[in-house]
């Protein structure tokens, strides 16, 4: 496979996304014009529309992981502080990208539907990148052990919902919605009191 083929098109299929917002009929045909190629190119470098969703969803969840989460988890030297800067992370990268934000407010309800078929893609593009840092929290005795597939789908679930589903009084303080989240999130764990 030619790499730097196939970097063109998903790169034009971001930029048509972002310009017509959603899947449309002639999605492939507008691809292939802004990239230079054929639309069998197209089907030879990436394969049908779906799997083009499927390998934009991945490449920018890999870049951003690697950019953006890693950072922010830090070495989770400590936790509760590096966690919510991830978090916050995540609901940033869902709120500040064009195309998932112009379907978020189209379509809400497809998004949230779509979680299932785009965990397994999302696990698989962002837990090989983050594991290593739990595994070394782990051992260290900084954190409890912890299924990170989970954590990672987990805030996922939270940047899409939020976004697809917006809550009154949401002031658009993302940093304060995060703290209000692991708050209650601290409560439900407490035991509680008579």
């Amino acid at each position: 496979m030619n790499e730097p083929v196939r970097e063109r098109i998903l790169d034009a299929a971001v930029s048509v996304l972002a310009e017509v917002g959603r899947p449309t009929t002639k999605l492939l045909t507008s691809v292939a014009e802004r990239a230079g190629v054929s639309r069998p190119t197209i089907y030879r470098h990436v394969g049908s529309q779906t799997d083009l969703f499927e390998a934009l969803i991945r490449r920018e969840v890999e870049r951003r992981a690697a950019a953006d989460i890693l950072p922010a988890l830090g070495r989770l030297e400590n936790p509760y502080e590096d966690l919510a800067k991830t978090l916050e992370v995540m609901i940033r990268m869902v709120a500040d990208h064009p195309v998932v934000k112009f379907v978020i407010r189209e379509s809400p309800g497809t998004v949230v539907r779509q979680m299932d078929n785009f965990a397994p893609i999302l696990a698989e593009a962002v837990v090989p990148i983050v594991q290593p840092v739990f595994d070394e929290a782990i051992s260290a005795g900084r954190i409890p052990a912890v299924d990170v597939t989970t954590l990672v789908l987990w805030g996922a679930r939270i940047a899409a919902s939020r976004e697809a589903i917006p809550v009154a009084g949401n002031t658009g303080d993302i940093r304060t919605e995060v703290e209000q989240l692991l708050a209650l999130a601290a409560l439900l764990r407490s035991p509680s009191k008579p």
